[in-house]
């Protein structure tokens, strides 16, 4: 008798755990689904924008086309079918870089009207550049990408911006013009 109670109760309990197996298997194969679907939306996502963000990054100043080389490359070679994760990775990056550019001053060096030349980047709004043999100008974007205006009289305030910024004056305000528009408009 002793031993079919015991029986009874390991019968019992292997009936609870049965029970307690099918539902936890349930919710792991409930869960594996969500992330299937997660990852096909994900992938779905990167398809319908790698073409859109590759020709906004044709755009990018020089510069910034440098410093988002990795992403940009990633996202080139990045093939439907692959893993989502990847693609978002490097759209993000170039979003991201992008943002932090757009954020800050930057210089560089890069050749106008067959000169090298200093150039400023402020963000991506405006740029200016100017060498030490009189000629300036200024660069903004349009719809084929940046657009460089040579404009000499804005040597002398560029200039002087970049002894500023080399610390080889003190700092004073620096004028120079700026005229924000659409793109597009």
């Amino acid at each position: 008798r002793r031993e079919l109670e015991l029986l009874g109760e390991e019968l019992e309990m292997a009936g609870d755990s049965a029970e307690g197996y099918d539902a936890r298997k349930r919710e792991a194969e409930a869960e594996l689904e969500r992330l299937k679907t997660a990852r096909r939306v994900a992938g779905e996502a990167v398809v319908r924008n790698k073409d859109r963000m590759l020709a906004l990054a044709t755009f990018f100043p020089k510069p910034l086309a440098k410093e988002s080389e990795v992403e940009r490359i990633a996202l080139e070679s990045w093939e439907s079918g692959d893993e989502a994760r990847n693609g978002l990775q490097a759209i993000l990056g170039l979003v991201t870089k992008a943002e932090q550019f757009n954020r800050r001053i930057t210089r560089s060096t890069e050749e106008r009207e067959g000169r090298e030349v200093e150039v400023l980047y402020l963000g991506l709004a405006r740029a200016y550049y100017a060498d030490r043999s009189g000629n300036a100008g200024f660069g903004e974007p349009g719809k084929a990408g940046w657009v460089w205006t040579s404009k000499p009289d804005l040597n002398a305030e560029v200039v002087k911006a970049f002894d500023e910024l080399n610390k080889k004056r003190p700092p004073e305000l620096v004028e120079l013009p700026v005229k924000i528009k659409a793109v597009g408009r």
